[in-house]
């Protein structure tokens, strides 16, 4: 799917993507035992995220990242700045 990156470049937290937005993770907060699982389960910089769904009372979140389902709990996607990207449209 062809993209395009919000011009506005909002600063958001994962956490803050509704079902069906796609996020391109630009930073991390803090730094700690939860930046580095976030790591390993490859969300890396210039890595496109987008939200599936929320669970019951919005924790965990179901997201999709290089391929793969993930579930993040809530305290975890708010710690990954994300820019919101659109889908490109044709003319």
């Amino acid at each position: 799917m062809p993209i395009r990156i919000n011009l506005n470049k909002e600063f958001l937290s994962l956490d803050q993507l509704k079902p069906g937005e796609i996020g391109m993770i630009q930073d991390y907060k803090g730094m700690g035992e939860i930046s580095g699982r976030i790591k390993e389960l490859g969300l890396i910089r210039g890595s496109l995220v987008l939200v599936k769904k929320y669970a019951p009372f919005n924790d965990p979140l179901e997201i999709v990242v290089r391929g793969s389902h993930l579930s993040l709990r809530k305290k975890e996607a708010s710690q990954i700045v994300v820019i919101k990207v659109l889908p490109k449209i044709e003319p």
